[in-house]
């Protein structure tokens, strides 16, 4: 686990981010309940979002350093540069995650988005037809990603890209989670990952204003447990770790006795480390503005103005990460979150 960084460090502006997330856009086709993008009202217009010339701009001001790029949204796919965009950013030697509903990905945006040489492609699938279709909103919505994983292996050169099929656990899907392991298996992804559900209550929320002393743009997602049976998704769980699959994975990978606790509005135990992707992350909104994070929402400053190394390393982000480090190393907003490349 690694340790907090110094005061000087947070005083001299060393910090580099060995990880880069950008929201491309907010824009989006469905819509899934758990999304923080919807829950916490966040949109974007094209005309508003940066452009392909002001992103490689970006990417080339970081440096010759290795990165790893995880680009999402909204839908990523709304924007017909990303392939462009990633072929940019591995000319750069970096790695490149994508992540998608896979409603626009065609036949030839899996090819093109193969070409770019693209690292991991991540699919949403969150049920199994029926139940898929009715979380996101969109009628053939399943079919339509079955047929991406599909494609995306067909088009793929030397194992690349890497095709992750990502099911966020909820209550349309959690008495029947073994059933849709054994549907999605079937695709033959090279991961399926269940990501418990991430939700906010409104206690958090009042007691992480208090730490910050503003109000946060974030809404209580405590009634998505409505429905939902702890005792039965552990059983769930049980059926699928019983398969003792390699390629089944579970963000986060809670203990059995902890399924109950993370599916109520109670108190966790309090984690004993410390939220590291706010010194080794940097994550940019659509329209240029250097965040928190997606699911706080902070904004820190934007880079249309000036450089990221000045927004990244300046006033405004130093002062979260020492509320934050005060606070002991996470909001109480964040007690849910499953998102492993951010937290130490």
């Amino acid at each position: 686990m690694p340790a907090p960084p110094s005061k000087d460090s947070l005083k001299t502006g060393a910090l580099d981010p060995h990880y880069i997330a950008i929201d491309l856009t907010y824009r989006c086709g469905f819509g899934c309940p758990f999304c923080f993008v919807k829950n916490n009202g966040l949109r974007s217009e094209r005309k508003t979002e940066l452009s392909l010339r002001r992103l490689k701009t970006f990417v080339d001001s970081l440096g010759g350093k290795k990165r790893h790029f995880y680009l999402t949204g909204g839908e990523p796919l709304f924007r017909k540069d990303l392939p462009s965009l990633v072929t940019h950013i591995k000319k750069a030697g970096h790695s490149v995650l994508i992540t998608t509903n896979a409603w626009l990905l065609d036949r030839a945006r899996a090819a093109s988005l193969a070409k770019s040489g693209a690292d991991e492609i991540v699919i949403s699938l969150h049920g199994l037809p029926q139940a898929h279709d009715e979380t996101v909103s969109a009628s053939g919505a399943f079919y339509r990603a079955a047929k991406a994983v599909n494609l995306l292996r067909r088009a793929s050169k030397n194992g690349r890209p890497y095709v992750i099929i990502w099911c966020t656990i909820n209550a349309a899907n959690h008495a029947r989670l073994h059933e849709l392991y054994l549907c999605l298996k079937k695709l033959k992804p090279d991961i399926i990952a269940f990501n418990h559900l991430e939700f906010v209550s409104a206690n958090d929320i009042t007691k992480t204003n208090a730490i910050l002393e503003k109000k946060l743009n974030i809404r209580s997602s405590e009634s998505l447990l409505r429905g939902l049976d702890s005792s039965v998704l552990r059983g769930q769980i049980l059926k699928i770790k019983a398969e003792l699959d390699p390629t089944v994975k579970f963000y986060p990978d809670l203990p059995l006795k902890d399924v109950k606790r993370w599916y109520s509005c109670g108190a966790l135990e309090r984690k004993t480390s410390f939220c590291s992707g706010q010194w080794s992350a940097l994550w940019l909104s659509p329209d240029g503005n250097i965040l928190s994070c997606q699911p706080l929402g902070l904004k820190l400053g934007s880079i249309k103005h000036r450089n990221w190394k000045d927004v990244y390393n300046g006033r405004a982000y130093a002062s979260f990460r020492k509320v934050l480090l005060k606070a002991g190393g996470f909001l109480p907003v964040c007690s849910r979150c499953g998102r492993v490349p951010y937290t130490g």
